[in-house]
């Protein structure tokens, strides 16, 4: 199955998905990638996506910390079943933006991690799969969304393994 990651930043763990393709929106993400010969193309259009996405025909798009809502009504009907978000909480608490701040800041002792697809509304998708993770010995934002974000690969590729992507 061909996957292909939309980011906005330099994911640690982002090869562990093999993907065939990586979209940041990010030219320092994008510099990066290509430096680490991960193979990255830099789009930061809606449009200029689904065309990329029209040419390669991924089985599989994940957002992995991916700072952009997607809001074209055609990419998003034309691959509705086909995108998943990586949000760094266990919804519906934290929704939005830096999920892993907003857990920290409340000091929270739980948080966790929610694979949901994507939808015009945010963070409002069909929940996939979602862990609670302890985090009350964490003494940065920083700490939460590392530990955050290992178990929610972890979780990820779980998840891969289950699903039955449509094809076109």
């Amino acid at each position: 199955m061909k996957i292909l990651i939309l980011t906005s930043s330099n994911p640690a763990r982002i090869k562990e998905l093999e993907p065939s393709l990586i979209i940041s929106n990010n030219p320092a993400s994008a510099r990066y990638l290509q430096e680490n010969k991960v193979p990255c193309k830099l789009i930061d259009n809606d449009l200029s996506i689904k065309e990329e996405l029209d040419k390669i025909n991924p089985g599989l798009i994940i957002l992995a910390d991916y700072n952009k809502i997607i809001k074209s009504p055609e990419l998003l009907k034309t691959y509705k079943d086909k995108i998943i978000n990586i949000h760094l909480s266990y919804l519906p608490e934290f929704p939005g933006y830096k999920a892993h701040e907003q857990a920290w800041k409340s000091k929270a002792k739980t948080s966790g991690y929610t694979l949901h697809r994507i939808v015009k509304e945010v963070d409002k998708g069909e929940i996939l799969k979602q862990e609670r993770i302890d985090i009350h010995d964490c003494k940065t934002a920083e700490e939460v969304k590392d530990r955050l974000s290992k178990a929610a690969y972890k979780g990820l590729k779980e998840l891969i393994a289950t699903l039955k992507i449509p094809s076109f």
